[in-house]
């Protein structure tokens, strides 16, 4: 019998193909068309936007588990796409303030409005029976990868926790 370690190398290539397949239903290319082409990370760090309006760089570094100096270049690059803009905090000097421009809002909405109309034509094609199937297989899937992530926030954290030595006593 294989160990779960075998199984999951062996399964990860069939679940990479199948992420891809669902992903390519997606349109991206066409969705940002005449926009400055963003990373995936770019994408994220946009789509923080839509709960709040202000966002810090730490608070970025911490959700993305990337460096303060990474947050920093990619907010730089984003800057210059004049998606958004930089203020030092009123409250706190250390904290740096980033907030949409109304470039990057205009940018954001047109590319929900235009992500939800490719989305409604895909499901429009689906009888009711597959919607309520997909929607179960997507809220599991959305579960699962949840609790993957988690768990491997903790391993990340647990590896990277100091090892305290203990001092031998003579």
């Amino acid at each position: 019998m294989k160990s779960d370690a075998a199984t999951g190398r062996t399964a990860l290539p069939a679940l990479a193909r199948d992420l891809q397949k669902i992903l390519s239903c997606f349109d991206f290319g066409f969705i940002m068309k005449n926009r400055p082409v963003l990373t995936i990370t770019q994408m994220r760090v946009l789509a923080f936007f839509n709960d709040c309006d202000v966002i810090h760089v730490s608070d970025i570094s911490r959700k993305l588990d990337m460096s303060i100096q990474s947050i920093n270049n990619l907010i730089a690059r984003l800057e210059g796409t004049g998606y958004v803009q930089r203020s030092a905090n009123a409250c706190d000097r250390r904290l740096t303030d980033i907030r949409l421009t109304d470039a990057g809002r205009a940018s954001m909405e047109s590319f929900q409005r235009f992500h939800m109309q490719h989305l409604q034509a895909l499901v429009n094609g689906l009888g009711d029976n597959d919607r309520a199937r997909l929607t179960r297989c997507l809220d599991e899937a959305a579960r699962i990868i949840e609790k993957a992530v988690q768990a491997a926030h903790t391993a990340r954290k647990g590896a990277a926790a100091p090892v305290r030595r203990q001092r031998l006593r003579s």
